[in-house]
């Protein structure tokens, strides 16, 4: 009967092992997974601001050379 207990007990700590691993190893993934994905979100929200912003100054510019203020020559023709 000892030598059963023993070998149940082995069995009991192996299989709480594999579980402890398989635990530990889905909680990085899943910290991985988080991590990147609030990385490319942050990145993906940086790139469209700026765009947004270089778009706003471009379609600002283009406004001002539409209605003649950037052109400083053509107020001396008025």
């Amino acid at each position: 009967m000892y030598y059963y207990l023993v070998v149940e007990v082995e069995v009991v700590v192996a299989v709480l092992v594999v579980v402890v691993v398989v635990v530990v190893v889905v909680v990085v993934v899943v910290v991985v997974v988080v991590v990147v994905v609030v990385v490319v979100v942050v990145m993906v929200v940086v790139v469209l601001s700026y765009y947004f912003k270089l778009w706003l100054w471009v379609s600002n510019a283009v406004l001002r050379l539409s209605e003649g203020h950037i052109l400083v020559p053509n107020k001396l023709d008025s």
